[in-house]
C-alpha cells in the first residue's frame, strides 16, 4: 500500500469517526497540501462518503436515498430534476428585489435560488442549512442570520429549541419553503420531524410565502406534515405539472406558476 492509499484509508476512517470535516482540517492533519487532499477525495471510492462545498461528509445507510422510497438525503436530492430546479429558482428571483429580506428553507431547490441571488444585491437573509451558508457566506452584500442548532446531515439543517425560538422574533418579505411531497388534500409534508416546528415557523414570519416544488413532489406524500397548500401564497413548479392539479391550485385561490 503506497502512501495515497494509506492516507485514503485514514480520511475514511476520519470522516466516518467525525462525520464531518473540511479538506483544510484533512490537509493539516496529514500535513500535505489541500491539492493533494482533493486527489485524494477523487480517488475514493465509498458510497456512504459525499464531497461537498469544501466538507467531505458521512452518510451511513440510514441517510441513504438511492430508492425512492428511502429517507431523505439533500446531496442526492441536488442531482435530481436540475434543469427543472434551476428553472423554478431563476422564477423565484424575479419575486426579489433588492433591500429586501428574505429566508431560505433547507432544500435542494432553495440551493439554486441562493446560487444566483445576484452578489450587488444588499440583502438580509435568514436560513438554517449548512448548503445555503456555504453559498451565501460568498455573497459580500448579504447580511446572513443562521438561527443555529444541531447539526442534521440528511438535510444539512441546524435546529435547536433556542433556534427556534430567535426565528419566531424575527420577520422577513418573503419566505422560499420547499417540502419533500405536496398533495392537495393533505398539504406539504417532510421527512423528518425535527424540520416541521422549523418549517412552520418558516412560513408564519413572512408576508409572502412561496412554495418551490419541482412536479415530481406533487401527490407525493411523507409522514410529516407541517403546512396546507392554503398556506401559501405562491406556488412555483415546473411544466410537467398534471394540468388537472394546476386548476385545484388555482381554484384554491392561489398563485400558481409553472416554468
Amino acid at each position: 500500500m503506497n502512501k495515497q492509499e494509506t492516507r485514503i484509508k485514514e480520511i475514511i476512517k476520519t470522516v466516518k469517526e467525525q462525520r464531518r470535516v473540511s479538506i483544510n482540517y484533512l490537509a493539516e492533519k496529514f500535513n500535505v497540501s489541500v491539492m493533494t487532499i482533493r486527489r485524494d477525495i477523487g480517488k475514493i471510492d465509498n458510497s456512504e462518503i459525499d464531497y461537498y462545498h469544501g466538507i467531505l461528509l458521512y452518510l451511513p445507510p440510514v441517510f441513504s436515498n438511492q430508492q425512492d422510497d428511502s429517507p431523505y438525503s439533500i446531496i442526492t436530492a441536488l442531482t435530481k430534476k436540475k434543469e427543472e430546479k434551476q428553472r423554478i429558482a431563476r422564477k423565484a428571483l424575479s419575486l426579489i428585489k433588492p433591500n429586501e429580506s428574505i429566508l431560505l428553507s433547507s432544500g435542494s431547490t432553495t440551493e439554486y435560488l441562493a446560487k444566483i441571488i445576484p452578489s450587488e444585491w444588499k440583502m438580509e437573509i435568514i436560513c438554517s442549512s449548512l448548503n445555503n451558508v456555504n453559498i451565501l457566506l460568498n455573497n459580500p452584500n448579504c447580511r446572513l442570520t443562521i438561527p443555529g442548532g444541531e447539526f442534521h446531515a440528511s438535510s444539512m439543517v441546524f435546529q435547536s429549541a433556542e433556534g427556534l425560538e430567535m426565528l419566531k422574533k424575527m420577520r422577513v418579505k418573503t419566505t422560499f419553503i420547499s417540502a419533500y411531497g405536496v398533495d392537495i388534500n393533505l398539504g406539504a409534508t417532510c421527512s423528518a420531524s425535527f424540520e416541521r416546528d422549523l418549517r412552520q415557523t418558516e412560513i408564519q414570519i413572512a408576508e409572502t410565502r412561496v412554495l418551490l416544488a419541482d412536479s415530481s413532489k406533487f401527490g407525493r406524500i411523507d409522514h410529516i406534515h407541517f403546512a396546507e397548500i392554503t398556506d401559501f401564497d405562491i406556488i412555483i413548479t415546473d411544466t410537467a405539472l398534471p394540468a388537472e392539479t394546476a386548476d385545484k391550485i388555482r381554484d384554491l385561490g392561489l398563485t400558481l406558476y409553472t416554468v
